[in-house]
């Protein structure tokens, strides 16, 4: 609740140049073992890595905002079949901030908004929209279907653990899994996140290394997966 009631301090006080400062909760995460790391590229950001993955599969992206990045995918990867997943309810977002998105929407849904967006795409059949919660969503897909899987959703463990379990099923033995802010704290809404220790729990298990770790500015990196070859 303590952490709840910061976040949402400090959406409402960060217009302003303020924060509310409470110290987080954060647990740690397990050591990544020396193996999942030992063909691991650094890469200085999220685009840059999307250029070691192959071109033209099948590739899901499971939170997609406003398509910034879904348009980087389609340009870099140019997959055959792109899956857009997302619960498309920013334009119903009560914070301060609100505004805002509705002046990016232009008087659209957040859904609607995505679609003309990506209209010439989805009409080739390219871009499939999908709305509704990844954890219902992807089950609609065959065991390793997907060659990629991009998670950008939402950032808690225990929503984190639930993409990443399914993304492990839908991923081709030969696809790779990526996640958006490997980090365990929100430098700017001092929110603790789940990535880093959902993430190191799967390589500890065993079977997962390291594609590549992007960089970013704060912070916010992706990190790519894939399993062990046997």
């Amino acid at each position: 609740m303590k952490e709840l009631i910061s976040r949402v301090i400090n959406r409402a006080v960060r217009p302003f140049g303020l924060t509310c400062v409470v110290k987080p909760e954060i647990h740690p995460a397990p050591d990544i073992p020396e193996d999942s790391l030992k063909n691991a590229q650094i890469v200085p950001g999220r685009t840059d890595g999307l250029f070691l993955l192959p071109k033209g599969g099948v590739v899901a992206e499971i939170g997609v905002a406003f398509g910034n990045f879904s348009k980087e995918i389609l340009r870099v990867v140019q997959p055959k079949l792109f899956v857009a997943v997302d619960t498309f309810d920013l334009d119903k977002a009560s914070w301060t901030g609100r505004r805002a998105y509705e002046e990016k929407f232009e008087g659209l849904s957040h859904e609607d908004y995505y679609r003309r967006r990506f209209h010439a795409e989805i009409s080739e059949g390219q871009v499939a929209v999908k709305k509704g919660f990844s954890s219902v969503v992807m089950t609609e897909f065959s065991d390793k279907f997907f060659d990629i899987v991009y998670i950008d959703a939402a950032h808690d463990y225990e929503n984190v653990k639930k993409d990443l379990e399914i993304a492990t099923k839908k991923i081709k033995d030969s696809g790779t899994i990526i996640l958006n802010d490997y980090i365990v704290l929100d430098p700017i809404l001092l929110q603790p996140y789940g990535i880093v220790q959902a993430v190191n729990e799967l390589c500890e298990k065993g079977g997962w290394e390291f594609v590549y770790l992007a960089l970013h500015r704060y912070m916010f990196c992706d990190v790519a997966l894939r399993k062990v070859p046997t």
